[in-house]
């Protein structure tokens, strides 16, 4: 059997010997399309994609107020990275509407030489009376994946419908 003085030895030695490793980070948010170069010391980055969403409807009259455009698509991956190597960062842009035309989103994606490592499709064009459909996760490539929202048909034909969420 141990005596309270051995034990206290014995516990002050597996202290100092055990050590915590010191685990930092730091978040990146992109808002344009850019290249990211990986900083010395990195090998592990964690990537969030979201497609941009869809331009809703345009109004063309009380009777025709337009429908939501779809929301873009979410992708998430943890990934192996080389300290010093570039990597391509694309941002997807959310859809216009003007008077006479509507565009989808644009998708957003971390490449590495043209590779698509992570990918977030983006949310479809809303019409004058058609809701846009969310970007789907099953075009998303990440080890997460959801789709974005749908967006919402007009109301009463008085009221523009919502735009899908991401």
């Amino acid at each position: 059997m141990f005596s309270q003085a051995q034990f206290s030895a014995a516990k002050k030695l597996l202290l100092a010997q055990s050590s915590v490793p010191t685990i930092s980070y730091t978040v990146d948010t992109f808002f344009t399309s850019s290249t990211w170069v990986c900083p010395e010391g990195v090998t592990e980055v964690t990537v969030i994609a979201i497609g941009g969403g869809g331009g809703g409807g345009n109004a063309r009259s009380l009777a025709h107020v337009g429908a939501g455009g779809g929301g873009g698509g979410f992708s998430q991956s943890t990934l192996s990275v080389t300290p010093g190597e570039t990597y391509d960062v694309f941002v997807g842009e959310g859809g216009l509407s003007d008077d006479n035309s509507v565009y989808s989103g644009t998708s957003s994606s971390f490449e590495y030489n043209g590779i698509r490592l992570v990918y977030a499709h983006q949310g479809e064009l809303g019409g004058t009376q058609t809701a846009g459909l969310g970007g789907p996760a099953e075009y998303g490539i990440g080890d997460i994946k959801y789709s974005g929202g749908n967006g919402d048909t007009p109301h009463y034909q008085q009221y523009s419908g919502g735009g899908g969420g991401a």
